[in-house]
């Protein structure tokens, strides 16, 4: 039995990956990371809507995941395009995390991912900051392209990005069209694309602050070729940690009113756990080293 005088934090502990912020673009192939993702009932239903836009080509492939600080929105994102690329390194953990909480939903993703061979969706990670949306998708293609550069086609998408950061958002459209053409062909065996911005209110920001130069009609284009990519699905996922009307609301009331529409293509998904399933999280992420001691400590418990 440990000396009474013991402290619980000489033998118990939590795991690194449950207090650390998660960066979806550093740690894409981190896979212990995606090892320890905690499968909630709140990520089930939110996956079990992205998977039914994939499944049915009418409804819509673009969404906002709306929730506070912390209550995670990014390990989940993370998890997911773990689970739909059969290229990353966690891919076949994520998709036994997943059968053994859901089967049903587990085999309707298998399906999705395709046969042996098939690669699944591209995952595009990009982490938001305080630039133009062009700029920042730009960036973060080209940095989830680099792995592929040895194909033709992806060095020739690269080289034609070199330009797009600072052209019409139609050109930009037309680029990621161009890259969903090239992944789905049999050199690389991709089905589809997963773009997934976080910290999508970084760039909202900037464009509130700089309507004269930044093109919020970006993201209203980018939602629509989602909805329209039909059977070789383009998935489009924005990170929020406020409601997308709330980066607007110092414009003029025009300008609001076209923000709504633009908002309006995107199917908001509110993203916060549960009180009782964010004690299980806090449990999940709490380890200890010595079977006894804490045995011993459960028994003085009242």
């Amino acid at each position: 039995m440990p000396d009474p005088g013991t402290k619980l934090s000489s033998f118990v502990h939590v795991r690194p990956s449950g207090i650390r912020s998660i960066n979806i673009e550093r740690d894409l192939r981190q896979s212990a990371l995606a090892n320890e993702y905690v499968f909630t009932a709140q990520a089930g239903r939110t996956l079990a809507r992205i998977v039914d836009g994939i499944e049915d080509p009418t409804r819509t492939r673009a969404w906002t995941l709306t929730g506070p600080y912390g209550s995670g929105k990014s390990y989940f994102g993370l998890f997911v395009m773990n689970l739909m690329s059969a290229a990353l390194p966690a891919h076949q953990h994520t998709v036994m995390e997943l059968q053994r909480a859901d089967p049903l939903l587990a085999g309707r993703v298998q399906q999705l991912i395709g046969p042996n061979g098939s690669r699944g969706l591209l995952p595009i990670p990009i982490t938001g900051y305080r630039t133009s949306l062009q700029e920042a998708l730009v960036r973060g293609v080209d940095q989830a392209l680099q792995p592929l550069s040895s194909d033709a086609s992806i060095r020739q998408l690269l080289g034609d990005g070199q330009g797009i950061a600072h052209a019409e958002s139609r050109a930009l459209v037309a680029w990621i069209q161009n890259l969903l053409s090239a992944v789905t062909q049999p050199a690389l065996s991709y089905t589809g694309l997963l773009l997934l911005l976080d910290e999508m209110g970084k760039p909202l920001e900037h464009a509130a602050a700089h309507p004269e130069t930044s093109d919020i009609y970006l993201l209203q284009e980018l939602a629509e070729c989602a909805n329209r990519s039909k059977q070789t699905p383009f998935l489009f996922v924005g990170i929020l940690h406020q409601a997308f009307d709330r980066y607007a609301s110092n414009l003029d009331s025009g300008t609001q009113r076209e923000w709504a529409k633009v908002q309006g293509r995107f199917e908001d998904i509110a993203f916060q756990e549960p009180p009782d399933q964010q004690m299980r999280l806090i449990v999940s992420a709490l380890r200890h080293t010595d079977d006894k001691a804490m045995a011993a400590v459960r028994d003085r418990m009242p």
